[in-house]
């Protein structure tokens, strides 16, 4: 779903009517104030259902975040959304579904099959602009797991890395799902400790909800905001700071 400022590039205002900010239950509702458009539906619903894919949550839209914070609505735009099983097209119990925006709405890319295009066991997927329209993605492999505790926090596995090129096949100008790295083919991530310790495979395995970014609009100056646990107390949240590209 999604909800736009009522206040255009000013982005501090979501609501439709006097007030400035949705703070109601009721103001989500059909008719409120807040009411969120439906951008891409689950198999079945009423609204953008999409074929075969059961729920559709946790979506990352690759924003060139390099140039503005703010998303120009630029046709071609790419997003990664969960998925969860989809029996026939997938073994993996995680996935990720991809879709693009033709400037007016998502489109859910499918193969000839009919499967939807898929990187299969992933978990989390998070992009982050590059420049020059090149993106590259973060992501847990939930299928390894190594160093997993019997606790019911959630358990990302390994952490991977792959890299898009929109000049691979196609427009050379839009991201598509056959720019990117294969997931078999991903790039092995390393968490360091303040003091340089590495993280074993349990501390890096339970790394969560992370989100990249450039807050200086500089590619050389990347963080990560990252949810840490052992696998039994609460999860906090910490900041990692890219050691080299």
């Amino acid at each position: 779903m999604s909800l736009d400022s009522d206040d255009a590039y000013v982005g501090k205002d979501f609501h439709s009517g006097g007030a400035e900010f949705c703070s109601l239950a009721a103001e989500y509702e059909e008719g409120g104030g807040c009411h969120p458009t439906v951008e891409i539906g689950a198999e079945g619903d009423d609204i953008a259902a999409t074929d075969q894919i059961k729920n559709v949550r946790q979506q990352k839209v690759g924003v060139p975040t390099l140039s503005d914070w703010r998303w120009n609505e630029q046709a071609g735009t790419f997003m990664v959304f969960t998925t969860g099983r989809i029996s026939g097209c997938s073994p993996s119990k995680k996935n990720h579904g991809y879709a693009r925006y033709d400037g007016d709405s998502w489109e859910v890319q499918y193969l000839e099959s009919g499967c939807p295009k898929l990187f299969q066991g992933v978990q989390a997927m998070a992009p982050l602009d590059l420049g020059d329209g090149t993106f590259k993605i973060q992501f847990g492999n939930p299928d390894e797991s190594d160093g997993k505790l019997g606790s019911n926090l959630p358990f990302l596995g390994p952490k991977r890395i792959i890299y898009g090129h929109p000049a691979r096949s196609g427009d050379p100008d839009v991201m598509e799902f056959e720019d990117w790295d294969a997931v078999e083919d991903a790039r092995d991530l390393i968490f360091l400790w303040p003091d340089g310790t590495v993280f074993d495979v349990t501390a890096e395995g339970y790394i969560d909800d992370f989100v990249l970014l450039t807050p200086t609009f500089d590619v050389e100056h990347q963080i990560q905001f990252v949810v840490l646990t052992d696998g039994s107390k609460i999860p906090f949240t910490s900041v990692a700071i890219l050691k080299n590209r």
